[in-house]
């Protein structure tokens, strides 16, 4: 999370997450919905973007905080948008958890990379839940 300085009015959102919901409504494809949930008999899995190997599947899709979509930035300043899910087998999970810079509260993370290819695809976040955070647009 990204420290703040001051106070904030109430219900008014600071400047990092409205310019962290401009980054995502640009990401997000016209046709693209925020819930997670696959159109009705859509058992499509959902591949890596470099390789095409299974990496989930949509009915593992899950929210967190409220949302399956969220938008971040990380120390560097790179937009990430993730997608949130339960479960994802195709990706193995590097590296020792840590909580440097989560963007979820009480989780620490881990790198999650491609199980056939290596490519990164997002974050193993572990604390009060597990799940996993893809980046959307590495998702087909």
């Amino acid at each position: 999370m990204w420290p703040t300085t001051g106070t904030r009015e109430p219900n008014r959102p600071d400047a990092w997450q409205c310019r962290i919901e401009r980054i995502s409504k640009r990401f997000r494809s016209p046709g693209s919905r925020s819930s997670g949930a696959s159109e009705a008999g859509d058992e499509r899995p959902l591949l890596c973007a470099a390789c095409r190997s299974v990496v989930t599947e949509r009915a593992q899709a899950i929210q967190i905080d409220g949302r399956h979509e969220h938008a971040f930035f990380n120390p560097a300043g790179v937009a990430y948008e993730l997608r949130c899910f339960r479960q994802a087998p195709g990706v193995n999970v590097q590296g020792e958890p840590t909580a440097d810079f989560s963007w979820f509260a009480g989780h620490h993370w881990q790198i999650a990379v491609c199980a056939t290819c290596g490519s990164h695809l997002g974050w193993c976040f572990t604390g009060p839940s597990s799940f996993y955070g893809l980046i959307g647009a590495k998702l087909i």
